[in-house]
């Protein structure tokens, strides 16, 4: 998958978080952290998302259930958790992650991401989503 190689070698130069490929082209990319950059993308270009390639600084639960509600083909990651790694293959998407682990951790390692945990024992994605959106919305 010459996309899915070309996302993957974006992200591994460090610039950015999140890469979109479509066709052998970026077709967008991120430097927001943790789920808000692929979020924006559901929401707001989700053409980009459907059939693209998604290479992912880190991904768990929550951005597993975007990736498989934009209907994306295939995703890379250096870090996937098992929940995310059970949405894609609930799906069939094709992934390569470096490393997979149980859970994702917050950002000071002392508990799981507060959207990990918001999605834990949220089979549909779109329920999950959702969830992500309304904490979000409390956050403003």
């Amino acid at each position: 998958m010459e996309d899915l190689q070309l996302a993957k070698d974006e992200l591994k130069k460090g610039e950015y978080s999140l890469i979109l490929v479509k066709d052998g082209e970026i077709v967008g990319t991120s430097r927001e952290k943790g789920v808000k950059g692929i979020l924006e993308f559901y929401l707001n270009k989700r053409e980009l998302l459907e059939g693209a390639a998604v290479a992912d600084k880190l991904m768990g639960r929550a951005v597993a259930m975007i990736c498989r509600e934009g209907k994306v083909k295939g995703v890379y990651t250096p870090l996937l958790s098992e929940g995310g790694e059970t949405i894609l293959k609930g799906r069939n998407i094709p992934y390569q992650a470096d490393r997979i682990v149980k859970w994702i951790k917050n950002r000071d390692n002392t508990d799981l991401c507060p959207i990990e945990k918001l999605t834990l024992g949220v089979d549909e994605p779109h329920e999950g989503i959702k969830k992500i959106l309304e904490f979000f919305q409390k956050l403003q």
